[in-house]
């Protein structure tokens, strides 16, 4: 979905209540004592537990409704099996949750125990506000290669809990329908241009294979990595985009809105993500369209039984992505860090606590938390697992959006639409979409 491509980083998940929630709970008295990070948080429950000296841990998160509720649980169930730790809980919805942590960054005072999103991780990283977890032993929960995709210059800076990843959703009961070829495994993105004009052919005039994505620049990192041309924001402070390669799939996009390919300008602004009359696919304008994890679900429940999924077109490089984009992150100045790093683990390794979270976090990377919850998920939950094992082989490295770039996000979207509209050139829309990129990268310079 369009969702996927707008960051969420910013996830994934942008269809929650802005309202800052505080939940109530013991003030942090600073009671426990300060440890030196000797690898108690690795300690098994034991007997010695009840002569664990009282801590009470502030922790915060964002998110939807039924990740505050789960979690909730799974913190009661904690102080249950841990008597001696007790937590000052504080949520918020998504956009919510990202402003007040920019507050309590500046003023230093991050809480123990804070959920991180792979989307804005780096810069807390940069900033020395979060533990180095290295030393924590994951094997057996994280895969070698997840571990590394997520770790910023060779270290690791959250316990992740869960998997995220984006791939295609198809309706696949009008594929059937009028005949098309549908989509498969590993299909390349020739195969999916191919597809678009087939369905120009077959489809009544007001329904079209594929989205317009050419006002959105993740779509077009994902197709310059498929290619081999690396990220758009390869984590350097630098912006990259290959000129030849932008300019021939903006040229193609346009030859599609002349042939009518694709919807038209003012149908493609208009959609919305999980919207029962706007959403591009559940509405019926469009055959197919990238999504993530959670959003596959959504419209899977909008339209029951008539979804697949499959993995983003692919080339030289593989295609699109899969990996841990969420965590739990330890601060730098917790003074309980032991206790907080012994939780982060817990939750990601506990059958119960996984139970509880179910996929409120995302697809959980514990394999039998996840045997053992699925028989009793709906049909929509199951399909973002689905999602992520047809794109596990072929998915790249996730780069999101990066601090000091979100005023590039801006114009690339303004003068792409300019484009769409025959208000400007491509060639014009690059120029300035590149002295953005110059002054994204003076930003990004200063944030780091």
């Amino acid at each position: 979905m369009i969702g996927l491509y707008v960051q969420r980083a910013l996830t994934i998940s942008l269809m929650f209540s802005l309202v800052f929630l505080a939940a109530c709970g013991g003030g942090n008295t600073g009671s426990g004592t300060e440890e030196n990070g000797s690898g108690k948080a690795n300690e098994e429950e034991s007997g010695e537990q009840s002569e664990a000296k009282p801590v009470t841990l502030r922790i915060m998160w964002g998110g939807s409704q039924e990740r505050h509720d789960n979690t909730l649980k799974v913190l009661d169930l904690y102080s249950q099996k841990f008597p001696n730790v007790k937590f000052q809980p504080e949520y918020a919805a998504v956009q919510g949750y990202f402003d007040k942590l920019v507050t309590l960054s500046a003023a230093k005072n991050l809480p123990d125990i804070v959920h991180m999103d792979m989307a804005i991780m780096e810069q807390y990283v940069k900033r020395g506000q979060l533990m180095d977890v290295s030393s924590v032993d994951l094997s057996g929960l994280v895969d070698s290669k997840l571990l590394d995709a997520i770790k910023f210059n060779g270290k690791l800076y959250g316990i992740p809990t869960s998997l995220n990843g984006g791939g295609y959703i198809y309706n696949k009961a009008d594929v059937e329908k009028f005949g098309l070829t549908p989509p498969h495994k590993n299909w390349t993105w020739d195969e999916y241009f191919e597809f678009a004009e087939e369905a120009r052919q077959k489809l009544p005039k007001d329904r079209y294979g594929i989205q317009d994505l050419s006002r959105l620049w993740f779509p077009f990192q994902t197709y310059q990595m498929a290619n081999g041309k690396g990220p758009v924001f390869p984590g350097d402070g630098t912006v990259h985009i290959d000129k030849d390669l932008w300019m021939s799939l903006q040229q193609l996009y346009a030859k599609y809105r002349e042939e009518g390919v694709v919807p038209p300008p003012d149908k493609t602004i208009s959609f919305k993500e999980g919207d029962p009359q706007l959403d591009p696919v559940a509405s019926g304008a469009v055959l197919v369209t990238g999504a993530t994890v959670a959003s596959a679900g959504v419209v899977e429940n909008l339209m029951p039984g008539k979804i697949a999924v499959v993995n983003d077109p692919t080339a030289a490089q593989g295609g699109g992505w899969s990996q841990p984009t969420l965590f739990w992150s330890v601060a730098e100045n917790s003074k309980n860090k032991d206790e907080a790093l012994k939780f982060a683990k817990w939750f990601l390794e506990d059958p119960e606590a996984g139970k509880i979270m179910e996929t409120a976090r995302g697809i959980p990377l514990n394999e039998e938390v996840w045997k053992a919850i699925e028989p009793g998920l709906e049909p929509g939950q199951k399909l973002g697992k689905e999602m992520l094992d047809v794109g596990r082989e072929m998915g790249q490295k996730f780069y999101p959006l990066p601090a000091g770039a979100q005023d590039f996000e801006k114009v690339y979207l303004s003068e792409m639409e300019a484009v769409m509209f025959n208000k400007q050139t491509i060639e014009k829309a690059f120029d300035r979409i590149m002295a953005a990129a110059k002054d994204a990268e003076g930003k990004m310079a200063e944030v780091n």
